[in-house]
């Protein structure tokens, strides 16, 4: 029995499904926790979803607190024990700032590290440009990089965070290991049974990306108020606040989007995961245009029901999106308004086939978690 403690977010749909496909395995054993913060959002649906995949749920512990080492010390001894008591043999981080800190605190237990996106492409960088005047930042670099350093595995979802990775000389070997998609699951579901009422007999425009400034919600407004009178007539945008997203600046863009002349917008607090593919499969048109991304499973989503995509000018995976879909340039909105309009006429059919067939060679959640299977493998037999 391989039994596997992860540090991750209970309700992070993402997590899930990385820890689901070996609670749901024979051979395998799955621990969660996490810091006191990341519990609040995990409702009893969520909590149902655990059970039922066999993720074991376990207490939460304390941020890392330079002004707290009394409380740094008590989560060391708390995950220490941990791994103890339940015969750890793995532990993995599922996100790359701040969770692998604790990386540096715990013994006898193999290693991973999982970087999703915006924490190695904003949020550690971020921690290189500090002043002298907050030398708590760069110590926390270099903590994070420590980590990096040690792991026994480091895995990332695109080829852009592990080039991050190795000039900011956190690791040279890094294993590209995406979430994946349940192609079958997903190109087969009934769009009419989960749609949200809201959204019945609509024709939906979709931004399927959380409503906080990296999803560059800003260029999108702007881009919005730019469209054609008669698509703002009959169509309707669809947002999806999250649970973390920040109040104010929530309602800063609610009023944004009341101020465009003509809009209708449906914004949606969360969403199950079998609505968010039926509002995709119900959708004319996805678009996302994040300021930084990894390989979204959202973009392979929209793939995989056969549904127009547009994408910012990121450097994404060619495997995947060379081809596949249309491209805005990040620094116009004017472009995105453009292809907005246009793709909603001429999208052409066949590169939603090309998308199809390029999501299910490389985009396979079973083929990418099996990646990871080889992974765990090999670091226990060491």
């Amino acid at each position: 029995m391989t039994n596997i403690l992860y540090i991750g977010v209970p309700y992070s749909i993402h997590d899930i499904k990385w820890m689901s496909y070996f609670g749901t395995q024979n051979g395998f054993k799955v621990y969660i926790t996490c810091e006191h913060q990341n519990i609040e959002g995990l409702n009893d649906e969520k909590r149902h979803l655990l059970k039922s995949q066999n993720i074991n749920l376990l207490p939460t512990f304390h941020d890392f607190s330079f002004k707290s080492p009394s409380s740094n010390k008590k989560t060391k001894l708390y995950l220490n024990n941990i791994i103890k008591e339940k015969n750890i043999q793995i532990v993995h981080v599922l996100f790359g700032s701040p969770q692998p800190l604790w990386l540096n605190e715990i013994k006898n237990v193999k290693k991973i590290i999982t970087t999703r996106g915006s924490d190695v492409l904003v949020t550690i960088p971020s921690l290189m440009n500090v002043g002298w005047k907050k030398p708590h930042l760069k110590l926390l670099f270099y903590k994070l990089k420590k980590a990096f350093i040690k792991a026994d595995c480091v895995t990332s979802t695109s080829r852009l965070q592990a080039e991050k990775l190795n000039l900011m000389g956190f690791r040279k070997r890094v294993e590209l290991i995406k979430t994946g998609v349940d192609i079958e699951k997903i190109s087969t579901v009934d769009s009419d049974q989960h749609l949200p009422k809201q959204l019945k007999n609509k024709q939906i425009i979709f931004s399927p990306r959380y409503m906080s400034p990296v999803y560059n919600m800003e260029y999108q407004i702007d881009a919005i108020s730019k469209l054609d009178e008669n698509i703002l007539s009959n169509y309707t945008f669809v947002f999806i606040k999250g649970i973390d997203t920040e109040e104010n600046y929530f309602n800063k863009i609610h009023q944004s989007l009341n101020k465009v002349k003509g809009l209708k917008f449906v914004v949606l607090t969360e969403v199950t995961q079998l609505e968010m593919w039926s509002i995709m499969k119900a959708s004319k048109l996805v678009y996302m245009v994040p300021k930084s991304d990894g390989t979204p499973n959202s973009a392979l989503e929209c793939m995989a029901v056969k549904t127009p995509l547009i994408v910012g000018d990121l450097n994404y995976n060619k495997e995947l999106f060379g081809g596949t879909c249309w491209t805005a340039e990040l620094d116009s909105s004017k472009s995105l308004t453009s292809k907005i309009e246009e793709a909603l006429s001429q999208y052409p059919n066949e590169l939603l086939e090309i998308a199809y067939k390029k999501v299910s060679a490389f985009g396979n959640r079973k083929v990418e978690m099996e990646k990871l299977k080889s992974v765990y493998f090999s670091l226990v037999q060491k």
